[in-house]
């Protein structure tokens, strides 16, 4: 079973709102107080049977009404027996209402109305991490919650197995001579006397054992002093397990599937997330949803010998929801992300809902790892190469605009072209992204806004033109810091860029151009020097140099049109 759809009336700040999800795998993304996290919440309350509180209504006077869609794999389609959608007997419209904080959850089929018991929806498993549990409270063996129950739960496994007592353990005389030696002390005191306390040995192996065993690394330190993401990484994986653990001991067979075919057992998972990447490195948060896909999608091998050995379950049909913060724990698959964005309260778009051409998909898949952040950002500038991106940031800063603050990032199309920030414009707005961008003039035909086009031929002719306003004191200052004193542009690149992309003189260049052997005015040889020395050394350091030593007066018009553009986009 997986969540398929949620059509949400009067739940906190959702109220009105629909989230479709994708098979798997989902992340749900957006600024802070927009739901992230109360989508999970939400999830938790249902398939937990709990009811709702009074702070989760939007409205105390109004029933909260969720409609709960829900697929089913082939094998477990009869789980709520004829009940199904009318057009795909695979999906079950569950309405889930609850009229007052008094009151539970009560699930009705939506076509019929025909009640749901409660069990039968908690057999989807949802499991529900919060970032904020302390994962050593529960690690340990000798806890009986969370995690410890499961970890427990081994050595009562293998004691039972072994038919083991206490006394294979620990051996008699020893023991009577310590426990004599103790309360031959203790007994002088009073208070032991008065109310006949003794010292004795644990009756109970699996307390006994619980106590002793512990987890340590292989140099020998507790879990307590290793890192908190270490100690969260574990106690996600020990969690599915546990869950499955209480399954069995209280459900029996109920909600575990067999295949007539091959007589493999499965059971529904669906694991929710809040922010897991509060406690991990960026390549750790990648490592653990690959390693979490792998598992739900019964495609870690150890991890199904155990679940085989431990509980004769063979495989899961899994899904996995995060809320998260960071671009980096995202996979390279737009169909997973839901983006949560501000207008006139919490929108919702589901990367599900998106139908993109097979062109557009492809270069969206081509482009996704370079563009995520822009499914966390109000608005989107689009740039064609590395010296724009890096300088951006700070043309804006120039121009008392924080583009953070604003909620606004700047990415690279990375397609060396301007039909690639226009499909890039395109694709952001289908996420609803508000977006724009600009693009190298080249010989490219009109382009109609959000998109522009650089008033000379690109980037680095836009700077070099500063010369004709007196400015080349400046272009000289960047050249030199970046380089030093003595710079000389090359014949070869004198001719690949001022003779023939930029069409500065009419013959090709002869000899190499040192920028101290240049008259200051000879302008045509300046151009010449400058637009090969920048077309050349072009990079996001190099940018990130021109925007903090340009002034704001000396940035090119069209850049302050573009960033007042996405201004504009980001108050919307």
């Amino acid at each position: 079973m997986q969540v398929k759809k949620l059509t949400i009336r009067n739940y906190r700040n959702l109220d009105g709102q629909e989230v479709q999800f994708a098979d798997t795998c989902n992340f749900i993304v957006g600024e802070n107080n927009l739901g992230k996290s109360n989508i999970l919440n939400l999830l938790q309350v249902l398939f937990s049977n709990r009811g709702f509180r009074d702070t989760d209504f939007t409205d105390l006077n109004n029933p909260i009404e969720i409609i709960l869609q829900i697929s089913l794999a082939d094998i477990e389609i009869g789980h709520f027996e004829d009940l199904f959608d009318v057009d795909d007997y695979h999906l079950i419209n569950i309405k889930c209402l609850q009229e007052n904080d008094s009151d539970n959850v009560n699930f009705s089929h939506l076509e019929t109305g025909t009640y749901i018991q409660p069990a039968i929806v908690r057999c989807t498993n949802y499991i529900y991490y919060d970032s904020l549990r302390n994962p050593v409270s529960e690690i340990n063996f000798d806890k009986g919650k969370g995690a410890g129950r499961f970890l427990s739960s081994l050595l009562a496994g293998h004691i039972e197995e072994k038919s083991l007592k206490s006394e294979d353990f620990i051996k008699d005389a020893p023991m009577k001579a310590l426990l004599a030696d103790v309360n031959q002390k203790l007994e002088k005191l009073k208070a032991f006397n008065d109310f006949s306390f003794k010292a004795s040995s644990e009756g109970d192996l699996l307390s006994l054992l619980s106590r002793i065993v512990v987890l340590k690394n292989d140099k020998g330190e507790p879990l307590a002093n290793s890192g908190y993401g270490v100690q969260f990484l574990l106690l996600i994986t020990l969690s599915i397990l546990e869950r499955i653990h209480a399954i069995k001991l209280q459900r029996k067979d109920k909600g575990i599937f067999e295949d007539e075919t091959d007589h493999k057992k499965s059971i529904s998972l669906i694991i929710g997330l809040d922010e897991p990447e509060i406690h991990l490195h960026p390549y750790m948060q990648r490592s653990l949803i690959k390693y979490l896909n792998k598992i739900i999608a019964n495609q870690n091998s150890d991890f199904q010998q155990l679940i085989k050995q431990l509980f004769d379950i063979d495989r899961f049909n899994g899904q996995i929801i995060i809320a998260t913060h960071s671009p980096n724990i995202l996979l390279n698959d737009y169909r997973q992300v839901i983006r949560l964005y501000p207008a006139n309260g919490t929108r919702i778009k589901s990367g599900s809902q998106v139908t993109l051409l097979d062109k557009e998909a492809k270069r969206l898949h081509m482009h996704f790892p370079y563009i995520k952040e822009a499914f966390f950002s109000r608005c989107v500038i689009f740039v064609e190469g590395d010296s724009e991106e890096s300088s951006f940031p700070d043309f804006a800063g120039k121009m008392g605009i924080d583009l953070d603050e604003l909620g606004i990032s700047v990415i690279q199309s990375r397609g060396g072209e301007v039909a690639a920030i226009k499909l890039l414009i395109e694709l952001a707005q289908k996420f609803d992204i508000p977006a724009t961008g600009i693009g190298d003039r080249d010989n490219q035909p009109a382009v109609a806004q959000p998109l522009y086009l650089t008033l000379k031929k690109d980037f680095e002719e836009e700077l070099v033109s500063l010369i004709d306003a007196g400015k080349e004191g400046f272009l000289e200052n960047i050249v030199k810091e970046f380089e030093g004193d003595n710079v000389t542009v090359q014949t070869g690149q004198l001719n690949k860029y001022a003779f023939k992309a930029y069409s500065v003189a009419a013959v090709p260049y002869t000899a190499d151009l040192k920028l101290a052997d240049i008259p200051k005015s000879d302008i045509i040889n300046l151009k010449a020097f400058y637009l090969s020395w920048f077309a050349g050394n072009k990079s996001y350091p190099l940018g990130k140099l021109i925007g903090e030593k340009i002034d704001v007066a000396d940035i090119p018009a069209i850049y302050k049109t573009v960033i007042n553009q996405a201004v504009t986009f980001a108050a919307i």
